[in-house]
């Protein structure tokens, strides 16, 4: 249906819409661009969303990016090097619990903010 006057709805850019040249975003009918930063080259742009939140916008650039092939450790060895560790105080981990309703909750015990990823 029709939205009210001054409301505002999420606008999905494809990649077919927007580029990414030499790490910056580029946006359709303007020269603005975005940096993205150093980016690898085999990172493909899926799609940007434009969301509105509260009094501003969120830009949610959505990238492929190829499997890098890394090798999974056992539980076992993780559980062996931890076993060593004498002192707690210095550890940086970092605990991410699937959900149901939500993609993941992360916590930490160096003292970043905890979130929540929703979906």
């Amino acid at each position: 249906g029709y939205m009210s006057q001054g409301s505002f709805k999420t606008a999905v850019l494809t990649n077919q819409i927007c580029r990414i040249k030499d790490g910056y975003l580029r946006f359709p009918g303007t020269k603005d661009k975005l940096s993205l930063g150093q980016l690898p080259e085999e990172v493909c742009l899926r799609e940007v969303r434009i969301k509105p939140c509260r009094n501003s916008f969120v830009l949610d650039v959505v990238l492929s990016v190829p499997d890098m092939g890394i090798i999974p450790i056992s539980d076992k060895d993780i559980l062996a090097d931890l076993s060593d560790v004498v002192d707690l105080k210095d550890l940086r981990v970092m605990a991410i619990d699937p959900g149901t309703d939500n993609i993941a909750a992360v916590a930490n015990t160096f003292g970043a903010r905890p979130f929540v990823i929703k979906g």
